[in-house]
């Protein structure tokens, strides 16, 4: 009887410890009061083309009318420049509603992909001459 005794109270402890745990990093898996969670699927819609990633953001969430003041911003990005349209709408939408430090720097890398599609574009028509 006494064996079953300790089993419980290592299961207790065990238990006690897992909750202790799983409390200090549950405030990682929570999202901002109002903000629905970015699916995988918009991930690799993203990957694919950010034009694809825009019109599921645009027509699933409202984080581009929260992002950006007008509907024209967006617009505007969605055929100019994608990349930053998109990394902009997700880095505001991470931090606290706006766009600040090291968020920045990846609205810039996103700012400098889509220059080099262009320069891309650029090259090729050379080329073919």
């Amino acid at each position: 009887m006494g064996g079953r005794i300790d089993d419980l109270g290592i299961i207790r402890r065990r238990r006690a410890a897992f909750e202790a745990v799983a409390d200090r990093y549950a405030s990682f898996r929570q999202l901002p009061i109002g903000s629905p969670p970015m699916g995988c699927f918009v991930v690799l819609f993203a990957l694919i083309s950010p034009r694809l990633a825009l019109f599921f953001i645009a027509v699933f969430s409202d984080l581009l009318s929260r992002a950006f003041d007008s509907w024209f911003i967006p617009f505007l990005g969605f055929f100019l420049l994608p990349w930053t349209t998109l990394a902009y709408a997700c880095m505001w939408s991470l931090g606290t509603d706006r766009v600040s430090g090291f968020e920045w720097f990846i609205v810039i890398l996103a700012f400098l992909a889509d220059l080099s599609g262009y320069g891309l574009i650029g090259n090729r028509r050379q080329a073919a001459r």
